[in-house]
């Protein structure tokens, strides 16, 4: 697919290529309406050729752009041009994959640290009924210490193509489970297993039931029990090794039945023993596990037919003549096939209308080195949506409205005051609320090393006040030091509808702020720009991205 370099797919400028796969090519690409590079993930050329995959991949990729969660790798866009099928996604400057930090001995407290980020956002997703199928530590990629799941329903988008892949090539066989392995149904629990083979693999170094071949891992794990990690590391305690020995149960009714609680097990077995400050193995990278083309069984021994046995002593000269016919036969036709190609006329150069419709090899994403300043691209102009507006975003919007009309469309009306808002600043993000609508808006909007982010996701979140009194200050937890347990109207908020402490917004920085103040707000047609106590002013989207500038 290196043709596509250079070329555009939409509006998205083809840079570079910076990971390959048998399901998918990932290339960087710059978009010049907002001035920013992403990431575009071509599948495989045979897909378009499939008059019905058109169909099935507009139904799998909505669904997996609807997952809107701060650990889940966000989908921005998707499309076909031409016989190209395309997935528009964040791209992370300097990301690496939980692969690359398994190569080195890590404290298991930091590698708790990345698999609760990873199992948020799989809880998440199964709550809407997306199975991931392919949990690897590849496709979990680090932004620092902040995790992203990546290639949600890549799987099951590439299930209905002219390749006829079947659920079996649809996973990373090191981490597949039993039922996946001999093509079955699959549920949440079928990413729980990839996820306890990777804790697996984490604490011992190998992946469980390893064997020479795929073939021969998933027949083990159809056949045998689930490996014991203290056989392999006496020093963890045995509390570690039963909650990774449930995940990798062979029946899926005997795993847990969410990554939430699988990891949440793990850390108590951890804290309970003491274990926080052991370390992790060093893993090597995967590599000569091919993948199955069909559900596994254990193959048959055949034995050759009494008239077909191997040559006899008395006969040897008729093998070594067999040889030797077939080597000169063999020359001949390499002699004529070379002649024939020095024949024909140059072939021309593919273009992004002839891909190559061979697959290629597994998808192993690399970091890349971004330059300063982005390529040249053609001056971007308004969409139609906003080409034409009967009014201009005033107040504190008017500079900002240009660089994101594209998103944002026209303004549907004048800029309001806010009379009554209530805010609040977290570990992993910002809250705040709009009496005038009695909406309480969630922006992810800072890591969890306290970095601030200029983009990210939103959402809306139904209040829930409980003014009557009945747990007026929350229920006393508490925080750790510097950080505060939220209270009034987000204390009850932040328990129910965010988890808590351990939630994705963690606890709050500060107190809650700013019920007399006066805010700004604009309503556009596809999202609105607010601004509230501090001098910030953010860009909301309908569809769930944000900016802050």
């Amino acid at each position: 697919m290196q043709e596509l370099i250079g070329q555009k797919l939409g509006q998205y400028q083809i840079v570079e290529m910076i990971g390959q796969g048998g399901m998918a090519a990932v290339f960087k690409a710059w978009q010049p309406g907002l001035e920013r590079w992403v990431a575009v993930k071509v599948l495989p050329p045979a897909s378009a050729a499939d008059p019905h995959f058109s169909a099935h991949f507009l139904r799998e990729a909505k669904a997996i752009a609807k997952l809107e969660h701060p650990h889940i790798l966000p989908v921005y866009d998707f499309g076909q041009q031409g016989r190209t099928i395309y997935l528009v996604m964040r791209y992370i400057e300097g990301s690496r994959t939980l692969g690359d930090v398994m190569g080195q001995p890590i404290p298991l407290q930091q590698a708790l640290a990345y698999l609760e980020q990873a199992a948020a956002a799989l809880d998440y997703a199964h709550e809407r009924g997306v199975i991931h199928r392919d949990v690897k530590p590849t496709n979990i990629l680090l932004d620092r210490t902040w995790v992203f799941l990546a290639d949600f329903g890549l799987a099951r988008l590439t299930e209905a193509t002219a390749l006829h892949i079947t659920d079996i090539a649809l996973g990373t066989p090191a981490y597949m489970s039993p039922e996946q392995g001999r093509g079955a149904g699959v549920d949440a629990r079928t990413d729980v297993y990839a996820l306890g083979a990777i804790v697996y693999q984490m604490l011992s170094g190998e992946i469980p039931h390893l064997a020479e071949s795929s073939q021969a891992i998933l027949y083990r794990r159809n056949h045998e029990s689930p490996p014991s990690v203290e056989s392999v590391r006496p020093d963890l305690p045995p509390l570690l090794d039963e909650v990774v020995q449930t995940a990798l149960a062979t029946r899926p009714a005997d795993r847990f039945e969410s990554a939430g609680a699988f990891v949440k097990a793990l850390r108590h077995a951890v804290e309970s023993t003491g274990s926080a400050s052991l370390l992790t193995r060093s893993t090597q990278p995967l590599a000569g596990l091919p993948y199955p083309s069909a559900p596994v069984s254990p193959p048959p021994v055949i034995a050759p037919p009494p008239d077909q046995a191997e040559v006899g002593p008395g006969w040897p000269w008729l093998a070594w003549l067999a040889a030797g016919l077939g080597a000169v036969l063999m020359t001949i036709l390499l002699a004529v096939g070379v002649a024939w190609m020095l024949s024909r006329p140059a072939t021309p150069t593919p273009s992004a209308e002839t891909i190559p419709t061979e697959p290629v090899a597994i998808l192993t994403p690399t970091p890349v080195v971004i330059p300063t300043d982005p390529p040249p691209a053609p001056t971007a102009t308004p969409t139609e949506l906003a080409q034409s507006c009967s009014r201009s975003a005033g107040g504190p919007f008017e500079a900002l409205w240009p660089a994101y009309r594209a998103e944002l469309g026209c303004p549907t009306g004048e800029p309001q005051t806010i009379s009554t808002i209530a805010e609040e600043t977290f570990q992993g993000g910002h809250l705040f609320w709009r009496r005038d609508t009695d909406q309480v808006y969630l922006i992810f909007d800072r890591q969890q090393d306290g970095t601030e982010l200029a983009e990210g996701q939103w959402q809306l979140i139904p209040p829930e006040w409980k003014w009557d009194g009945s747990n007026p200050d929350g229920v006393g937890l508490t925080p750790p030091p510097g950080l505060v347990e939220p209270k009034r109207g987000f204390g009850w908020l932040w328990r129910t509808h965010l988890g808590g402490g351990d939630g994705p917004l963690g606890w709050a920085l500060d107190r809650e702020y700013g019920f007399d103040n006066v805010g700004q707000a604009q309503p556009f047609e596809q999202g609105l720009m607010f601004k509230g106590s501090a001098p910030k002013v953010y860009i909301l989207l309908n569809h769930g991205q944000f900016y802050a500038r």
